[in-house]
């Protein structure tokens, strides 16, 4: 009787852990389709002026190791933020958007791989500390203490990855991430057609805000794209390139001369050469189909630690 009591309390528990485990990998699936389908783009806040969107975090690991890149990256991010993506690697995407309130770095890890960020990076970061815990609109925040006085928080949910050093920033966009039928810009909607997957990254951002307006209104039509502009990131043996395309307006029948492109590519080789200035930079400019194309190498004889300047 005492065996076959036995028996039976180890069946039952053989099947619950059976259920349990069955939960839990229905649950890893469905978290991992929401991550896969998430559009990252209706995340962008209405108040950034530029952001870089990653479709692959392992082309973008490959990227950096171009010494260039990893120096022009590192002296526009934070350190943490190029860790996350390179931990990561594989075929999850990330964005991350600029905003007068600082960086936002979003995300659509797995839960495995959610977990390996925690552990490699929140929880190194921490050294030792516990994080502060805060229960926001329905979502649980986690705050990790860093250098000085600096806290790096994230949010976690429906596979969706938020992180930012700024926790009124962070509310906002884990705020933003609960309207789910955020309307994505027109300006942007056109530009993301046109960026190549296949690139390490793509770059997008207000033309006003670092003063690359430079194509006069009789070539492209400022309601295209309300200003906002975006290219494709590549490298060139050890350069570091970028590459874009936009429509002509449907009004224009001229055939303009070649001394026009030169000319805006000339302007656009100061523009970047003031935002860069340890890089060397070619830019070119030219028409086909239709299409205005602009392109722009930069390379470096050294490592410097000049940031970009945006007065």
């Amino acid at each position: 009787m005492k065996s076959k009591h036995t028996e039976l309390t180890f069946s039952l528990l053989a099947t619950l852990v059976v259920v349990v485990a069955i939960l839990c990998f229905l649950k890893g699936v469905k978290n991992h389709q929401l991550s896969e389908s998430a559009d990252l783009f209706t995340l962008v806040p209405t108040d950034c002026y530029a952001f870089i969107y990653i479709d692959k975090a392992g082309n973008f690991s490959k990227l950096l190791r171009l010494p260039l890149a990893r120096q022009i990256f590192n002296t526009t991010l934070p350190e943490e933020y190029c860790s996350i993506i390179e931990r990561t690697k594989g075929n999850v995407s990330f964005l991350i958007a600029f905003c007068p309130e600082g960086i936002l770095l979003y995300g659509n890890p797995g839960n495995n791989q959610m977990n390996n960020i925690k552990k490699d990076i929140f929880e190194k970061i921490a050294t030792g500390y516990s994080p502060m815990q805060q229960e926001y609109v329905g979502s649980k925040l986690l705050y990790y203490p860093g250098k000085g006085k600096s806290f790096l928080g994230y949010s976690y949910q429906k596979g969706i990855f938020i992180c930012s050093y700024n926790k009124k920033l962070l509310e906002k966009s884990v705020l933003q991430q609960q309207h789910t039928f955020t309307q994505l810009p027109v300006a942007i909607e056109i530009l993301r057609k046109r960026l190549n997957r296949n690139n390490p990254a793509s770059i997008f951002f207000q033309t006003k805000k670092y003063k690359l307006d430079i194509f006069p209104d009789s070539l492209i039509s400022p309601s295209v794209t309300e200003g906002w502009l975006s290219a494709d990131l590549s490298t060139r043996q050890n350069e570091l390139c970028i590459f874009g395309s936009l429509p002509f307006r449907e009004e224009t029948q001229v055939n303009f001369p070649d001394s026009l492109y030169h000319s805006l590519a000339d302007t656009l080789t100061v523009k970047l050469t003031h935002l860069f200035p340890s890089l060397c930079i070619t830019s070119q400019i030219t028409s086909d189909n239709s299409e205005l194309y602009y392109s722009a190498c930069g390379s470096s004889s050294g490592i410097s630690t000049i940031k970009p300047s945006y007065e």
